[in-house]
């Protein structure tokens, strides 16, 4: 089952037994009422606790939504706009001292920059527009959105088209620095603290090669990487690195771990390459001279 926004429709699916993909934009309780999302929060979070369901987001932002909201990091694949076929790049800017106003609440914002700029007394380095116009002043065609020098985008919600049609365009956008007017409730008992981009990787991980036996892995939420001993010791520790492209073998990242004490019962060097996955951990050894995080 393939569900998108709002979250909630994908709640509907959890008592079936096919996998079930959400590819989500907007925070989870997006258009919920204030009663019902404690509840939607735990279904949500016991769904994507299931090994058969993969729950996707749509960028970095909605990432950290949802993880704000349900404490779980869900992988994120952006939108392209690739089909607005126009590139600022090719011109001409025939307006490119104006700045293109997107709202879709009204042009209330748009008007007050345009008055701002037309009543203010800027310094000698400072440069202003020539205009502030909003969308609803244009024919709102691509060709002409691609004229302006640069864009001030006062986004409705989390997740909007306009902006990867803007960016693919190759357009400068300008968007509000201050986050806090999109977090949405989150699900009783969330940690406030997060592991971002190692999120997928925390714990302790237990593998065996043939050559050094088994390996005992812990990963912390800095992404250091640390080789315990039988006792739970440090025995060599190094960092998570990512490669600039994954391997023949899908490893997405890498890591050297040296040895914290020569005498220890695991005084070798172990060169890795990682790659996490839901539930486990595919990891390779490399022998030998050379980087794991080179090639």
């Amino acid at each position: 089952c393939l569900c998108t926004i709002p979250a909630e429709v994908c709640s509907v699916f959890g008592g079936v037994k096919w996998p079930v993909v959400m590819y989500a934009a907007n925070p989870a309780t997006a258009q919920v009422p204030i009663a019902e999302q404690p509840a939607l929060l735990q279904r949500l979070a016991g769904m994507a606790a299931e090994p058969k369901n993969t729950f996707l987001v749509s960028n970095p932002y909605a990432q950290a939504q949802f993880e704000y909201q349900l404490g779980i990091n869900f992988p994120a694949i952006r939108v392209h706009g690739l089909y607005t076929g126009v590139s600022r790049h090719e011109g001409p800017f025939a307006r490119g001292s104006e700045f293109l106003v997107y709202d879709r609440a009204n042009p209330l914002f748009a008007r007050v920059l345009e008055a701002l700029r037309r009543y203010s007394v800027p310094d000698a380095d400072t440069r202003l527009p020539s205009a502030f116009v909003h969308i609803s002043d244009t024919d709102r065609k691509y060709t002409t959105f691609a004229e302006f020098g640069a864009v001030v985008f006062a986004p409705g919600d989390v997740e909007q088209m306009a902006f990867y049609e803007f960016y693919s365009m190759n357009i400068p956008v300008f968007v509000p620095a201050d986050p806090g007017r999109f977090m949405w409730p989150r699900l009783r008992g969330v940690s406030e603290e997060s592991c971002g981009e190692y999120e997928s990787w925390l714990g302790t991980w237990q593998m065996k090669f043939k050559d050094i036996g088994e390996v005992t892995l812990r990963i912390s939420c800095d992404g250091k990487v640390s080789r315990l001993t039988s006792k739970g010791d440090v025995a060599s520790q190094g960092q998570l690195r990512s490669l600039r492209l994954l391997d023949s073998l899908g490893m997405s990242h890498c890591a050297v771990l040296a040895a914290v004490d020569k005498r220890s019962e695991h005084p070798e060097t172990l060169k890795l390459r990682l790659r996490a996955l839901r539930e486990y951990m595919n990891v390779a050894h490399l022998k030998g001279g050379g980087s794991p995080c080179v090639g």
